[in-house]
């Protein structure tokens, strides 16, 4: 059953349940540092699912994470539930894309009064701490980070945020309306498509004030204060043990076994 009070535990909220900018920013904050990136049930054969009572059993119940489909999913049903006026928008992920990507990225624009923001707390480890207004060309700061929304050329906007080499476009978006069987289809693409990047790869991260932790496949990068520590993976145990260790995520059964194998990590140690 789903839960106001059972979601607050699970991100640790105990301020304003009031549909206010403050009580947004605050939500999204507690959000985006409790419940981890993750797109482990892909690797793990499980199909995705959009229904909200099962996003609220996954990630709050059985606190695990999710990818953007299930973070903003989740995170939109309970702001509606609260009264805030929300709904789902599409958008392409251009971060370090060389050529298009589908429209593979779920964000929400939530009314408050005669503002309107984007809550996106399903872009991993460079994502949204706080909401951004939805305010072209005006640079605003949210959870230590810079952000801005600009102009596309054609239509629609870009997220950008401000790195040491200036700006990076993090995904575009528009404003068409974005409907359940929008989402349940990228959900099938991501599950089954060998051209998906989450098909091909494992993706963890967990974004916090003070620093953001990224998983990609056998690489583990700390970023704190601009400045960056990495790591590789021994294998599939040392992966389990990080899952747990940076993101507390416990799969159940043997997850180094049930993992689908990814060549970048090697099998258990005592394996043969």
């Amino acid at each position: 059953m789903v839960s106001i009070e059972r979601y607050f535990e699970r991100i640790r909220y105990g301020g304003s349940a009031t549909p206010d900018e403050g009580a947004l920013a605050a939500l999204h904050l507690a959000h985006a540092e409790a419940i981890p990136f993750e797109n482990l049930d892909i690797h793990l054969g499980r199909a995705i699912g959009s229904d909200v009572s099962g996003l609220f059993t996954k990630m709050v119940l059985n606190r695990r994470g999710g990818y953007c489909f299930e973070q903003n999913g989740l995170f939109g049903a309970m702001l509606e539930g609260l009264g805030f006026r929300t709904r789902h928008a599409l958008g392409r992920v251009t971060f370090g894309a060389q050529v298009p990507r589908p429209r593979g990225h779920l964000l929400n624009l939530v009314e408050i009064g005669s503002r309107r923001w984007i809550a996106d707390v399903g872009f991993g480890g460079y994502g949204l701490l706080e909401p951004v207004p939805l305010e072209p060309g005006r640079e605003h700061r949210a959870g230590g980070e810079t952000y801005r929304i600009v102009n596309a050329a054609g239509a629609g906007f870009e997220l950008e945020m401000k790195g040491m080499e200036g700006w990076k476009s993090l995904y575009w978006f528009d404003e068409t309306p974005c409907y359940s069987v929008d989402v349940d289809v990228m959900n099938f693409y991501h599950f089954h498509s060998p051209a998906s990047f989450f098909h091909q790869n494992r993706v963890v991260a967990l974004a916090g004030r003070d620093r953001r932790v990224m998983l990609t496949n056998d690489e583990l990068k700390i970023v704190r204060g601009g400045t960056a520590e990495t790591r590789v993976i021994a294998d599939e145990d040392a992966y389990c043990r990080v899952l747990v260790d940076e993101f507390g995520i416990e799969l159940p059964g043997d997850p180094a076994a049930d993992l689908r194998p990814h060549p970048s990590i090697p099998k258990r140690r005592s394996a043969a």
